[in-house]
């Protein structure tokens, strides 16, 4: 019995252009890769032969489609990963990017600082 085969829904010329820009933008690898599925998909490719040039497996060639029909664009991301919660605030970790930006060539002093100035003890380690 043959594998059924899925391709994308047409695309349109925007959606085509968005797809190439993510493509050649700084995206994470895996943002690229599945914008790359998705336009080998619009050329004809199978879910096979897209699972042989990623060397993954059809049903996560697949699930990158089922994204792309569910959410478009948004769906090509990753999503949050879940992980201890930040010891800076975003206020925070902007002053410290700016008081190692005062002495980029001695660390130490500016964690020094950073832990003096949000009197937080070993908030940055090195």
């Amino acid at each position: 019995m043959r594998t059924p085969t899925k391709f994308v829904q047409e695309l349109t010329d925007e959606q085509q252009s968005q797809l190439k820009a993510i493509m050649k933008s700084n995206a994470p690898q895996s943002k690229r890769r599945r914008a790359h599925t998705i336009l080998l998909s619009f050329r004809g490719y199978s879910i096979d032969q897209i699972a042989a040039i990623y060397e993954v497996d059809r049903d996560r060639v697949s699930r990158w489609f089922q994204w792309w029909a569910e959410f478009g664009l948004a769906g090509l991301g990753d999503d949050e990963r879940p992980g201890r919660p930040p010891k800076l605030t975003a206020s925070e970790q902007q002053q410290a990017v700016l008081i190692v930006g005062e002495e980029p060539r001695s660390v130490k002093r500016a964690v020094a600082e950073v832990d003096r100035r949000m009197k937080k003890k070993s908030v940055v380690k090195r």
